[in-house]
């Protein structure tokens, strides 16, 4: 029984997820700043940060391999809580 609407074996729908993700997540990360909740510290980080997780999501939709995907699950576990971290110190 298939579950999932779309079966992709080379994974090329999972790399564009992967990437489009990212980019959509620098996005809405800078809109603390943009809309006033934020000052310059956050957004340089949200930026810097946003930026590699971007490029580690290149990189995976690029060259598809395990090293990147498990470079991409780090990253992501580690972007929220730094990104938090960074908004809790430019308001403090």
């Amino acid at each position: 029984m298939r579950l999932l609407p779309v079966i992709d074996a080379q994974g090329r729908s999972t790399e564009r997820q992967i990437l489009s993700g990212t980019l959509a997540l620098l996005a809405v990360s800078l809109l603390p700043t943009l809309i006033g909740l934020a000052g310059g510290v956050y957004f340089m980080g949200a930026l810097v940060l946003g930026a590699a997780f971007v490029a580690m999501g290149a990189q995976q939709a690029l060259a598809p391999s395990l090293s990147h995907a498990r470079r991409v699950l780090l990253a992501s576990l580690l972007y929220l809580p730094l990104l938090l971290a960074l908004l809790a110190f430019d308001k403090a």
